[in-house]
């Protein structure tokens, strides 16, 4: 079983790795500084890891570092560490990329590159990626108008549980926020 002390181990573990620079312990250290896991939390520190994990290539850290940028309300930081990221195939950064393209937060408003990274995500199962495309498809934004495709996506979506998909289609990208979080 789970014992508490074991965490406290593991932390120190992790801290120990990330010190000689292996960027997945970087990672799993800047989730613990972000979420105060076994660590006082400290955003400014979460960054810096993640930040030096994305150099090293890690595409995990370029999207937990745009997605707290984001949440601290510094987009324009976001997407010079989401749009690597998505460019990487990260799931989760193409679809943080695809609204921030589609709503011009942080970057320039580009529909047809909003509808292309919407659409990889989708095609790897994302929920709220499958919900934008049903939009963007249904109304022709940064692509022809296609029906048939958006029901395609609205019922994929139904699959996965998604209530809103059957009568999605207006009003904002996201039924969230304008950041799909």
């Amino acid at each position: 079983g789970f014992v508490a002390g074991d965490l406290a181990e593991a932390v120190s573990f992790v801290k120990a790795a990330a010190e000689s620079d292996v960027y997945e312990a970087m990672v799993v250290l800047g989730l613990c500084y972000q979420r105060g896991i076994q660590v006082a939390p400290n955003l400014t520190e979460a960054l810096r890891l993640f930040g030096s994990a994305a150099a090293a290539g890690s595409a995990d850290a370029a999207f937990y570092a745009g997605s707290l940028l984001l949440e601290n309300n510094l987009p324009e930081a976001a997407v010079r560490m989401l749009a690597p990221a998505a460019a990487a195939n990260h799931t989760e950064a193409m679809a943080s990329y695809a609204l921030l393209l589609a709503n011009g937060v942080g970057v320039s408003v580009d529909h047809a590159a909003a509808v292309s990274y919407a659409r990889k995500a989708a095609e790897r199962g994302h929920l709220n990626s499958m919900l934008v495309l049903v939009q963007m498809l249904s109304n022709g934004i940064g692509t022809e108008r296609d029906p048939l495709e958006a029901q395609h996506w609205a019922e994929r979506a139904a699959e996965l549980g998604s209530q809103s998909a059957a009568i999605y289609g207006g009003g904002e990208l996201h039924p969230k926020s304008r950041y799909g979080t």
